[in-house]
C-alpha cells in the first residue's frame, strides 16, 4: 500500500518512471560537467579539452542525427565540426565508437527498468520499452562488430590493390558491397574500385 500510495503521488507530480529514466543522462551528464568545473583550475592547459569533454553527449547526439541522413544531404564532418564548434579530430573519433556509446546506452535503460522491476511490476509499456531497448543495444552491439570488420577488410584489399589486386577474393568484395554505404562511406567507393580478373574469380562491377 505504501509503495502504491507513493506511485500515485509521484503520477500526480508527473513523476512517471519513463520521465526519470529520461533525466537519468542529463543527472549524469550535469554532474560530471560540474566535476570538470572544480578541477579545471588545477589544469588550464587542458581547458579546452575539458570545455570538450562536457559537451560529449551533445556531439554524440548530432553524430547520430549527421550519420542517418543521405550522403548527398549531409556536410562533410569537416564542415560539420566547424558548425558545431568543435575540431575534426575529436568529432571523427566519436563517431567511430558511437555503436558502442549507443548501445551502452540503450542497455543502461534496461538496468534501470530492471530496478524497477525488483520493486514493483512493471507496466505494459514499460515491458515493451525495455524489449525496444534491448533489441536496439543489439543492434547497435553487432553494428559495432560490422564496424571492425570492415575496417580488418579494407586494410586486406588495400594492400591487395596496391599489388595490382590479382588477390582480392570476391567475398571481401561482395562484403564491402554489402554494408551501410552511408556508414561506411569508403568501404563503398573502394569495393566500385575493384576489376575483374577471371582468374581469381572477381565478380566483375
Amino acid at each position: 500500500m505504501a509503495l502504491q500510495s507513493i506511485k500515485n503521488v509521484m503520477d500526480s507530480l508527473g513523476l512517471t518512471d519513463e520521465f526519470l529514466i529520461s533525466k537519468r543522462f542529463e543527472l549524469q551528464n550535469a554532474i560530471a560537467a560540474q566535476g570538470r568545473s572544480k578541477r579545471s583550475e588545477a589544469g588550464r592547459v587542458r581547458g579546452r579539452r575539458r570545455v570538450e569533454e562536457s559537451r560529449a553527449f551533445e556531439l554524440r547526439e548530432a553524430l547520430l542525427e549527421w550519420r542517418d541522413r543521405p550522403s548527398a544531404q549531409r556536410p562533410s564532418l569537416r564542415k560539420f565540426a566547424a558548425k558545431l564548434g568543435t575540431n575534426h579530430q575529436l568529432l571523427s573519433y566519436y563517431l567511430e565508437r558511437l555503436d558502442v556509446w549507443m548501445a551502452d546506452r540503450y542497455s543502461k535503460l534496461v538496468v534501470d527498468l530492471d530496478a524497477i522491476e525488483q520493486v514493483r511490476p512493471l507496466d505494459e509499456m514499460e515491458l515493451r520499452r525495455r524489449k525496444i531497448c534491448q533489441t536496439r543495444a543489439a543492434e547497435h552491439a553487432e553494428a559495432e562488430k560490422v564496424r571492425v570488420k570492415v575496417r580488418t577488410t579494407l586494410v586486406i584489399v588495400k594492400r591487395a590493390l596496391a599489388d595490382g589486386g590479382q588477390h582480392v577474393g570476391a567475398d571481401l568484395i561482395q562484403f564491402l558491397k554489402s554494408v551501410d554505404k552511408r556508414r561506411h562511406p569508403e568501404a563503398y567507393l573502394i569495393a566500385r574500385q575493384c576489376r575483374v580478373r577471371k582468374s581469381t574469380h572477381i565478380e566483375k562491377h
